[in-house]
């Protein structure tokens, strides 16, 4: 239902299976009959005690149930289209005088049926014996209908439900379809409508419960780190860590973190580093006016 419960316990992290969430207007939500794999826990769990995530996203479920019953309906007409296309049609010509064994229609049924069973499998080889003065002559298709139609229209039913999904959770439809096209603009956008997202409302939580107000202004608290989930092409951002490295706003293990490589640590792993070139507003205005002064006389 788009929403999950963590206990803290013994310093470790249970994931609930299941839950009940009772609301208070002015005082903490209290949860209760709380199953974790086959245990069942007989207390009730305070808000201030638990991790509770909640998903604002969760109504899509509907609308996606929603619009899947109704494309399942069009995908399985469009796969019966294709079968039909498909399929051989033909005449056959019955004579008016037939033997006496073939007279009642269960018997002339039973026969048409075995002699045209080998003829009409796709996967044999076989030849009509034309006898008894039956005759089969083959329809032709219909002129300007194409079998591949139907397949292509059953693909984009499919393609059309992988983008409503996709789309409803900020995922790019490239990304879930296997596309490998403009994988490096869908893979930010992943991140930035997706992944970002989520990482925001859980590390919100942990610190709200875990560290609280005082930790947090004293800059203790949990982040969570999404970059390393893009693999990093070195000439890609060469230039960017130069300008932030010679802007003293990376330093060395920053750098090498960013790379994917162990940081060194220590004083030289600390180091930051700018160019001599920039200098503060405010003494290279100092500067001036003492060099309009020292001309000025």
């Amino acid at each position: 239902d788009g929403e999950a419960l963590i206990l803290l316990q013994d310093n470790q992290l249970f994931l609930a299976d299941n839950f009940e969430r009772k609301e208070y207007a002015f005082k903490e939500n209290v949860y209760s009959q709380i199953t974790i794999g086959d245990y069942e826990l007989n207390d009730k769990w305070d808000e201030g005690r638990v991790i509770y995530l909640k998903n604002d996203n969760t109504k899509i479920n509907y609308a996606i149930t929603g619009i899947y019953n109704e494309y399942k309906k069009l995908i399985s007409s469009s796969i019966k289209g294709y079968q039909n296309s498909k399929a051989r049609k033909g005449k056959l010509k019955i004579p008016t005088s037939l033997p006496k064994t073939l007279q009642e229609e269960g018997a002339l049924q039973k026969y048409i049926q075995e002699q045209m069973k080998d003829f009409m499998d796709p996967s044999k080889d076989a030849v009509y014996p034309e006898s008894n003065n039956f005759e089969y002559e083959e329809i032709d298709k219909a002129k300007g209908s194409k079998s591949n139609d139907s397949g292509r229209e059953t693909k984009n039913f499919i393609d059309d439900m992988f983008d409503f999904v996709a789309i409803s959770f900020g995922i790019p439809p490239s990304l879930l379809k296997g596309d490998t096209v403009d994988t490096k603009d869908a893979m930010n956008n992943f991140l930035t409508f997706c992944i970002n997202p989520l990482a925001k409302l859980i590390s919100d939580e942990i610190n709200r419960k875990m560290y609280g107000y005082d930790l947090y202004k004293e800059r203790t608290y949990a982040k969570l780190d999404t970059s390393n989930i893009k693999a990093v092409d070195l000439r890609d951002i060469a230039n960017s860590i130069d300008l932030l490295n010679r802007n003293a706003a990376l330093t060395v293990d920053d750098i090498l973190r960013i790379l994917g490589k162990e940081p060194i640590g220590g004083e030289v792993g600390s180091m930051r580093f700018v160019t001599k070139n920039l200098e503060l507003l405010d003494k290279v205005l100092e500067e001036g006016q003492v060099s309009n002064a020292k001309g000025g006389g």
